[in-house]
């Protein structure tokens, strides 16, 4: 690494060996403990009951997710005029945790039109198992509206069921011939008088999982005060947003509460694991360790401790939704193999190799970098045929009807395109009507030079996915010279978010994009500032958001650079100015672009909101274009936890093991006000911007390919942190030591895991 290179030392220097501090814990300290634990419970179950209380209705129609609230009912069907589900005789609605109320207002909406062609006129209701009413079904719609007054609730679950005699549908249709009773159209629940009181599963989650976040928050060196607070202000709010109906808890918000929460607790169990560890280690370390090398050790210790937390993860979400194989992963358990398995094996070692030899010079750049290149192109497409066959490599393009090629002949020609692009997209494939037209172009101009078809699809979508090792190249550069350039695009090369998704995805350039304007922002506020690095900049954000939405997540990583840049004591005008050139060229082209051909990127995210509500949706009217909505909590809290365990498997945990150190000594430093290097601003930004992509409740799994992205910039610190050691030999020796694990990650996973791509 050369001398500009931020290279962090070793653990063993990071601390004096000196005796572990010791504390006592006195009453003064359990008082206080006590009293902020008993008013953050106390505030919480108020916070509970405020939100049981909502006067807002809860509507749950024949289109509602999850389905399994339904049971006894057939599939979702629409006429010209509603959306209902017919039940097989006897269908119950169940609805999770809704709370006890003294007295409810229950009312049900049957199409009277369709019962009635096939002589089915009554239904039954009963709450809870228990009769309630009887009444007729009348055309055109009946709705029948009950008071429910001092019915005793056998569990936690409110569940109406609708009884009526069955007939064959064929007199309603002509050709079905199904048995079916009532047409069910919409349930709608409101309390009327008294105090609901939430049902003691749902205040108990609230209360441990507050608990267990409080903690995680401490966890994290926060200040004692400012995490009682974020955590009882959050509680309040939530409470506040469901009473007011500003939030929609959803049917599954206690029931996803609980795998989250445990999650919660094992990373907050981990945590203290490893930080109690780490003192030890640090200020009494075992005789053993002076035999080895401490660094290693440490880094060993580190993988360990991360494999056990990211297979409990697994598992912990995996019982809790009852589910197995590789759930959360976007991938099934299918294991294949072929026998030029081996010989891709070979030419990886045998790369590797190269690029250890590569480590030992410090000069001729563009040799190694086109040694990683071709590693970069050539290992991911022979470990995915060693392992899945030659034909797999064009399965996406050739095979699926959602992919981007299959709109290229509806290209006449780019310009006319564009312009029609926002009233023709709900009509284009999935992928196209749910991203910018950015794909679609390009595969028709490579159409144009190379030829159409899947085929020359397919290679091209892999020689571009290599941007992303480009990326990591260029930061590497920028932030340590040659040496933690090559040895971070060969990270980068063999990690799995690389070597799975770039044979054959279009997400490889999408993530490559999203890195290079990811690392071009962060050059063009670092000393000195110059224009022409904010032009690029806005230049390449520009480019990304043609081709995916995602870019926009890129404001979480700009946001923490600008202020940490300020924070260097870099000048106000000058962070600000850049910053304005950035924006300015990210507005001046897409302004070019609407006055050279009509498109308006505005509406086009509006309108590819729209058709991806309504392609997943059963109701086609469903899903107004908004730019900005907060889903329902159960949503909410069941993907904050899917989404963030199958990412870290695709960083690993040697990959996490190597990150830990860096972001920990980063958050000492800005907790200190020390001053802080271009490692501390890029690893804190990296982590600002994963908590916000996590937290921002917009992704719905598959987070491990969308936010591919990250993984450039993570090779970079990771390569920081390998190229330590005393000697040039120990520091190859680890270069080569993650190489190869993250290599043999990527061939097992290809091996065992089946992804489509």
């Amino acid at each position: 690494m050369s001398q500009t290179a931020p290279v962090l030392p070793p653990p063993a220097q990071t601390a004096p060996a000196a005796a572990a501090p010791t504390s006592r814990l006195t009453a003064g300290w359990w008082l206080r403990e006590g009293a902020l634990h008993l008013v953050l419970l106390v505030v919480v179950a108020l916070a509970t009951l405020l939100g049981a209380n909502s006067h807002s209705p809860i509507v749950v129609d024949a289109a509602f997710r999850p389905e399994r609230v339904f049971t006894g009912f057939d599939r979702v069907e629409t006429n010209a005029t509603f959306t209902y589900r017919w039940t097989f005789g006897a269908g119950t609605i169940c609805y999770e945790q809704l709370g006890f109320a003294p007295r409810q207002i229950v009312r049900v909406t049957l199409l009277g039109d369709g019962s009635n062609a096939i002589g089915v006129e009554q239904v039954q209701l009963a709450i809870d198992g228990q009769p309630l009413a009887t009444a007729r079904v009348r055309p055109p719609v009946e709705h029948i509206q009950l008071l429910v007054d001092g019915v005793k609730r056998t569990g936690e679950q409110f569940c109406i069921t609708l009884t009526s005699d069955v007939a064959p549908a064929l007199a309603a249709s002509g050709t079905d011939r199904r048995l079916v009773g009532v047409p069910f159209e919409q349930l709608v629940l409101l309390p009327a008088t008294g105090i609901t009181l939430p049902t003691p599963r749902q205040l108990g989650l609230n209360l441990v999982a507050a608990a267990v976040l409080f903690w995680a928050l401490r966890g994290l060196r926060l200040p004692l005060l400012g995490a009682w607070a974020m955590v009882l202000i959050g509680a309040l709010a939530i409470g506040a947003g469901v009473y007011a109906g500003m939030l929609t808890p959803g049917p599954q918000a206690t029931r996803n509460l609980g795998p989250t929460t445990n999650l919660l607790l094992l990373w907050v169990l981990a945590g203290a694991v490893g930080v109690w560890g780490g003192q030890r280690l640090l200020h009494a370390p075992p005789a053993w360790i002076a035999r080895y090398d401490r660094q290693l050790v440490y880094d060993l210790l580190l993988m360990l401790l991360w494999s056990v937390v990211l297979w409990g993860s697994v598992r912990l979400l995996q019982i809790g939704y009852g589910h197995r194989g590789a759930w959360p992963l976007k991938s099934q358990v299918w294991v294949q193999i072929t026998p030029w398995l081996g010989l891709a094996v070979a030419i990886g070692a045998a790369w590797i190799a190269l690029v250890l030899r590569g480590l030992q010079q410090s000069t001729r750049a563009w040799r190694w970098w086109g040694v990683v290149w071709l590693g970069a192109l050539v290992l991911p497409v022979l470990v995915k045929v060693g392992t899945r066959g030659w034909d797999t490599l064009f399965w996406t393009f050739r095979d699926n009807p959602s992919d981007y090629i299959v709109d290229v002949p509806r290209v006449s020609d780019p310009i006319s395109f564009l312009g029609q692009y926002v009233a023709i997209s709900p009509t284009l494939a999935w992928h196209n009507a749910n991203h910018p037209p950015g794909s679609v172009l390009l595969l028709w101009g490579v159409a144009q030079v190379f030829g159409a078809g899947p085929y020359i699809g397919s290679y091209a979508a892999i020689v571009l996915s290599s941007t992303l090792v480009l990326a990591a190249w260029w930061l590497g550069l920028h932030m340590g010279g040659l040496r933690l350039a090559l040895l971070a695009a060969a990270l980068m090369t063999v990690m799995p978010g690389h070597m799975i998704y770039s044979v054959t995805a279009m997400d490889g350039l999408f993530n490559g994009l999203n890195a290079l304007a990811l690392v071009a922002f962060f050059v063009a506020l670092e000393r000195p500032t110059q224009l022409w690095r904010g032009v690029l900049a806005g230049s390449l954000i520009a480019l990304a958001f043609m081709f995916t939405y995602a870019t926009t997540q890129l404001v979480f990583f700009g946001v923490v650079v600008a202020g940490l840049a300020l924070w260097r004591g870099q000048a106000v005008g000058s962070v600000l100015r850049q910053g304005a050139v950035v924006g300015a060229v990210f507005i001046g082209w897409y302004v070019l672009l609407y006055l050279g051909t009509g498109f308006n990127m505005i509406d086009a995210v509006l309108q590819g909101k729209a058709n991806n509500a309504r392609l997943l949706s059963a109701d086609p009217s469903a899903a107004p274009p908004t730019l900005m909505g907060f889903p329902p909590l159960d949503h909410y809290v069941q993907f904050v936890g899917l989404n963030i365990v199958p990412f870290l498997w695709y960083l690993a945990p040697w990959g996490l093991a190597a990150l830990t150190p860096i972001v920990v000594q980063a958050g000492q430093r800005l907790r200190q006000r020390g001053p802080l290097t271009a490692t501390d601003t890029l690893a804190l930004a990296l982590l600002g911007l994963l908590l916000g992509m996590w937290l921002s409740g917009l992704f719905v799994r598959e987070v491990e390919r969308i936010w591919g992205f990250v993984y450039a910039p993570a090779a970079v610190l990771i390569g920081l942190h390998i190229w330590q050691g005393a000697t040039q030999r120990v520091r190859l020796w680890r270069a080569g030591l993650w190489l190869g694990l993250f290599f043999g990650q990527a061939v097992v996973m290809r091996i065992i895991l089946y992804t489509f791509w």
